[in-house]
């Protein structure tokens, strides 16, 4: 089955192959790349991610400039039904999916299935295409790894050091314009207090201003300079390499501007600034890679890769002028390639069935129709999506597991989403309400803890009791609903532990003040493996008794791109008069009564963090699992593809030692092609293709040189089609400035 691919579409094919691959990984990951660019579209000092939203444009870019390559080596006919580019095509999906799913068992979920994306990319082109096309294709597939900056956990201890360097030139640069400031190693972080006036305002550089993390973000724009310049390889990577410093001395002028409009402006200036400098650092850095580059190591800068027009008329009018004035003409057919038209020898070229004329290098075919075996590897991707959308309906549907709830909150977001946070560290309880009240800020201050939220169980079914003097079923709605009976439950969240009774005993006593009066102080069972403690007690000056339970767990929260282990304080509060007025106790004096009600709540709460704690660790031990197995599932995933490699290479050792044969057996005058190839080999830098490969021009110059007899270019590709059919030579697409040209390797040298 084929379908034919003609007319003003030449290249249907290759873009349905293309589409395939982009809604494969569309509805695999649509759910991870919509939460990459949600948070590259937030545009803040604390965003470091901006930089996402120009991947595409990129890649756009990096695929337009090497369309001709990409459409050289499309075209390729293949050779047999199942190639070594197949195997190490599905070995590359089975590896990223394995990957995904691995990811999908621990907290770093979404890193691990950004990651595994340049490698499913890689291996669905390597599948769809062939091992030519993924080459030229990798630097646009490499760059989707910058979808997901590396964790902030591994870089943290990078990140501290590099804040002290970044403040130090800071000041530097600070003190050179005249400012006074001073670097002051008091506050833990590094802080540049600057004097203005009688006062001092300190400004800190963390860890998130350190420029480590910017400069990777910004490192991408290094990566497309080296790109886009032309020079010898390891020209290139020092252009990527210097990228980082500059990025990061980039950085250090960003904090010395924000201070110094701070300085001259105000704070709204400089906040504004600081909003959008990470950004604007990407324009200088890659200006100075460019500069650095071009005028220190001699590289040539090409935005569009492409031959410049004089040597492309030099190759035309060598070309024709080498041709014998009996050479077929032709109208030379629009192709697809470099060319444009071609040449007079396309027609030869097209009748010989070859792809690429032998000639110019003009692309003669569109890309070939979508044959039966594009479409069986069309029907094996939609049984990859399949499965792989069924694993992400399990995992959605595991996400809405208390525990998952759990760890997927961002901690760092809790700003403004405090509301969200009900259903989350608490769970709703039959007969109640859940309500979230307020979030107690001086706390969280004074024992630097990460939030302390206050919520309310209400008591559900209650109506005021009747009173002579007022209706009370006329009361508002907010007003009833505030009468309603409830008990305070506390969620208290950070790296220590404080318990209760040392705020009101131990530190008072310590410092000389009051403490307050003890009625009660007790573990208590909560079940059968954990307690409580219970703690009733009258402060300094007070009448009224308070109550409160409390107990603490451990779970891992998390805080942006990492998962840190926190320690989470429950604790049950209420005066005792407050109790008895709601109806849970007897009256103010009923500790005992205050005891089991606190009980009766406590249990249903600890319940769900025995589920929650149960699930993490039943999760763990799968991850555990898995990791244990993962190295045996890749080593069997990668064996066929050894396997066949090793095959591959056997026969082509084979192949090149029967071409030796042949070659050696071959009279004096047939063995002059083979020789002209092989010196035009040595010299093979005329046209830009690198030692070791020839044009067919070149070839025959060195064949007119060598027999002493002047030949027709056509007849030079006739021998040449010959000596490739007979094993002895072969013919490769290589690259000149992104522009295919075709050249000819001896296979007996």
């Amino acid at each position: 089955m084929s379908l034919a691919v003609t007319g003003i579409k030449p290249h249907t094919a290759m873009l349905v192959k293309a589409a395939v691959i982009a809604v494969a990984v569309a509805l695999i990951y649509a759910s991870d790349l919509a939460i990459v660019f949600r948070d590259a579209l937030v545009f803040s000092s604390a965003n470091i991610t901006n930089y996402i939203l120009v991947i595409p444009f990129l890649i756009a870019y990096i695929v337009y400039r090497k369309r001709r390559m990409l459409i050289a080596h499309a075209i390729e006919p293949r050779a047999r039904a199942f190639r070594l580019d197949d195997a190490i095509g599905l070995t590359m999906v089975f590896a990223a999916l394995m990957l995904y799913i691995y990811g999908s068992l621990t907290l770093y979920a979404m890193e691990y299935h950004i990651y595994s994306i340049p490698i499913l990319v890689a291996g669905l082109t390597a599948l769809l295409f062939n091992l030519r096309v993924l080459r030229h294709a990798i630097f646009a597939i490499a760059i989707l790894a910058y979808l997901q900056p590396p964790p902030a956990e591994l870089l943290s201890e990078i990140a501290g050091d590099l804040s002290w360097i970044s403040a130090t030139l800071a000041e530097a640069m600070l003190k050179a314009y005249g400012l006074q400031v001073a670097l002051q190693v008091d506050y833990g972080a590094p802080a540049l207090v600057v004097s203005k006036g009688e006062g001092q305002t300190p400004f800190f550089v963390g860890e998130p201003s350190s420029g480590l993390f910017s400069t990777i973000g910004l490192s991408l724009f290094a990566l497309i300079a080296a790109y886009i310049a032309r020079g010898a390889i390891w020209k290139r990577v020092v252009m990527y390499i210097i990228g980082f410093p500059i990025f990061f001395m980039l950085n250090a002028l960003r904090i010395s501007i924000i201070i110094w409009l701070w300085y001259q402006y105000g704070e709204q200036v400089s906040e504004a600034f600081h909003a959008m400098s990470g950004s604007i650092m990407a324009v200088p850095g890659t200006l100075a890679i460019l500069v650095i580059g071009e005028r220190l190591l001699g590289v040539r800068i090409s935005l569009t890769g492409r031959a410049s027009s004089s040597r492309k008329k030099k190759d035309s009018s060598s070309i024709s002028s080498s041709s014998s004035g009996n050479s077929s003409s032709s109208s030379g057919n629009s192709g697809s390639g470099n060319s444009g038209k071609g040449c007079e020898h396309c027609s030869l070229s097209r009748s010989l069935n070859e792809h690429v004329c032998l000639a110019c290098s003009n692309l003669l075919e569109p890309v070939r129709g979508i044959d039966g075996r594009a479409v069986a590897r069309f029907f094996l991707i939609a049984l990859i999506v399949g499965s792989m959308v069924t694993v992400n309906a399990v995992q959605v549907q595991a996400q809405s597991s208390i525990a998952s709830r759990v760890a997927s909150f961002d901690m760092l977001s809790i700003d403004g989403r405090e509301r969200d946070t009900v259903g989350i560290f608490l769970p709703e309880m039959d007969g109640y309400r859940l309500e979230y009240s307020y979030r107690d800020q001086r706390v969280e201050k004074v024992l630097r803890q990460d939030a302390a939220l206050a919520y309310r169980y209400v008591k559900l079914n209650w109506e005021p009791p009747a009173s002579a003097d007022d209706n009370n079923s006329n009361l508002p709605a907010e007003l009833r609903r505030l009468m309603q009976p409830s008990v305070y439950v506390a969620v208290q969240i950070s790296t220590g532990k404080h318990t209760w009774e040392h705020s009101m005993l131990m530190y008072p006593s310590r410092v000389g003040r009051p403490t307050a009066e003890v009625l009660e102080l007790k573990d208590v069972q909560i079940d059968k493996d954990s307690t409580a403690r219970f703690f009733a007690y009258i402060r300094p000056g007070q009448n009224n008794a308070e109550a409160v339970l409390y107990w603490f767990e451990r779970v891992p929260l998390k805080f942006g791109d990492a998962y840190e282990n926190r320690n989470i304080q429950i604790v049950f509060w209420s005066y005792l008069s407050t109790l008895a007025k709601n109806g849970f106790i007897k009256d103010e004096g009923d500790i005992k009564g205050a005891e089991e009600f606190y009980l009766s709540m406590a249990r249903p709460v600890k319940e769900y963090w025995n589920a929650v704690t149960q699930e993490l660790l039943a999760q763990k031990t799968v991850e555990n699992t898995v990791r244990q197995r993962f190295p045996i599932v890749m080593g069997a995933a990668l064996l066929p593809a050894s396997l066949l490699s090793i095959r591959e290479f056997a026969r082509f050792s084979s192949a090149r030692s029967r071409s030796r044969g042949i070659y050696s057996r071959l009279a004096g005058s047939d063995k002059a092609i083979i020789d002209a190839l092989i010196r035009a080999e040595s010299k093979g830098m005329q046209h830009m293709l690198g030692h070791g490969y020839a044009t067919t021009e070149e070839v025959m110059a060195e064949y007119a040189r060598l027999t002493g007899k002047n030949v027709s270019i056509q007849d030079i590709m006739l021998m040449l089609k010959n000596a490739r059919e007979s094993g002895l030579v072969k013919s490769i697409i290589v690259g000149v400035d992104d522009e295919p040209r075709l050249a000819w390797k001896s296979n007996v040298k």
